[in-house]
């Protein structure tokens, strides 16, 4: 079982991200997630320098990463402690 961590300082104090130490996650985000208070989960990174691709714009792999995560954490609410994989997530970027 992957253990949640809550984050204690910083810009995303109080906010839980996954200790994933070694796995993709970990070398491409940290990722952040939260609940609001109507129960909707929010989800967050900061953009750094190895966020972005060679023109210096956020790379869309790294944009693909996050969005696979957050729709996974929405989606966990109603899972029900279950596991699950992505099937199919694509996305056309034009600039």
């Amino acid at each position: 079982m992957v253990a949640k961590i809550t984050v204690a300082e910083g810009e995303f104090a109080g906010w839980q991200t996954y200790d994933l130490h070694g796995t993709f996650d970990t070398v491409v985000g940290p990722f952040y997630f939260r609940p609001d208070p109507d129960g909707r989960m929010r989800c967050a990174f900061r953009a750094e320098a190895k966020h972005m691709n060679a023109g210096h714009r956020m790379h869309g792999g790294c944009l693909m990463t996050f969005a696979d995560i957050a729709l996974f954490q929405t989606a966990y609410q109603e899972m029900e402690g279950a596991s699950g994989v992505t099937v199919s997530l694509d996305s056309t970027f034009i600039d």
